[in-house]
């Protein structure tokens, strides 16, 4: 069993395409620094933490609009 599991959704690249999508970014960066831009390598994945918070406050949003939009009578037999 692997320790780390991949995460749902990516997909590991295996040769030919990694070469292909090598050859391609190395195009692409050369392009790009004749250009006179330089490089900038954001995260791969992101703290949970970063979302918790706001993916709380959308959850909590998203519970007031249902409930405005249930009739008052019946709200009373939830």
């Amino acid at each position: 069993m692997n320790k780390f599991p991949p995460i749902k959704g990516m997909h590991d690249n295996f040769s030919p395409k990694t070469d292909q999508l090598r050859s391609l970014e190395a195009i692409l960066i050369n392009s790009a620094e004749k250009l006179g831009y330089n490089e900038v390598r954001t995260p791969i994945l992101e703290n949970l933490n970063l979302f918790k918070k706001p993916l709380a406050l959308i959850q909590i949003s998203l519970r007031r609009k249902c409930l405005h939009s249930i009739p008052q009578r019946m709200m009373l037999l939830l």
